[in-house]
């Protein structure tokens, strides 16, 4: 896809809490494979709103951040399709010990329309990948077509995970991912990941290597991200 976006945005810091209001105009030249095609625009606005009471920010053991997002467009306003876009992403921290921590996650997105045609794909969803669903390829869980993947309006995942430090910067890590991108919230059907990771503490951040295995499609992947993922 080819996509031009022109964007004005505010945010303010006050304390744990982060807010962010913006303006973006989008418009989209989308292919998937041989099946579709098409060219979608949309000027909408958008409210985003964190908190974070994590102390510690490469290795936080308390605390939480939390997302969420709101935004939408008219088609009386240089848009092609009406829509309202909500979303929510949490992620808890808890002390395991003296030297583990247990991290949940969880995420639900929406995009209340009639029709998901004449919407860019940023404000639809995929699944899959390393912060997502581990185990299968990146954003490759939506509405499968012959020669590629659609974005989708619904949107859940979740995910446990435990991490396990030894002596030194070097830990373990062991996880469940699940979740699912689909057209409807009733045809959410969620795909499991596991597997075990890799975890060193650098100065620059956590570096995680992390082997999941994908129960829907019966395959291994490996997964390399740097940096907290919240």
């Amino acid at each position: 896809s080819r996509a031009m976006v022109l964007a004005a945005k505010r945010t303010r810091t006050r304390g744990q809490i982060e807010t962010t209001l913006s303006l973006q105009y989008q418009t989209e030249e989308l292919e998937i494979g041989d099946v579709v095609s098409a060219s979608n625009q949309a000027l909408t606005a958008n409210y985003a709103w964190t908190q974070r009471t994590v102390g510690r920010a490469f290795y936080p053991r308390r605390g939480h951040v939390l997302t969420l997002q709101g935004g939408g467009a008219s088609e009386a306003l240089l848009s092609d399709t009406s829509f309202i876009r909500l979303y929510g992403r949490h992620t808890q921290y808890f002390r395991a010990g003296d030297n583990g921590r247990l991290i949940l996650r969880g995420e639900l997105g929406s995009v209340l329309a009639q029709t998901r045609d004449g919407i860019p794909t940023d404000f639809l969803f995929r699944a899959g990948g390393d912060n997502s669903v581990r185990g299968y390829a990146y954003q490759s869980l939506g509405r499968t077509l012959e020669g590629g993947v659609a974005s989708v309006r619904y949107l859940a995942t979740g995910s446990v995970e435990y991490h396990h430090f030894f002596e030194g910067n070097w830990g373990m890590a062991v996880f469940v991912d699940a979740g699912d991108a689909a057209d409807s919230a009733g045809a959410l059907s969620p795909v499991f990941g596991y597997g075990v990771g890799a975890r060193y503490r650098s100065p620059v951040g956590p570096i995680n290597l992390d082997l999941a295995y994908g129960e829907a499609t019966q395959k291994f992947r490996l997964h390399f991200s740097l940096g907290v993922s919240f």
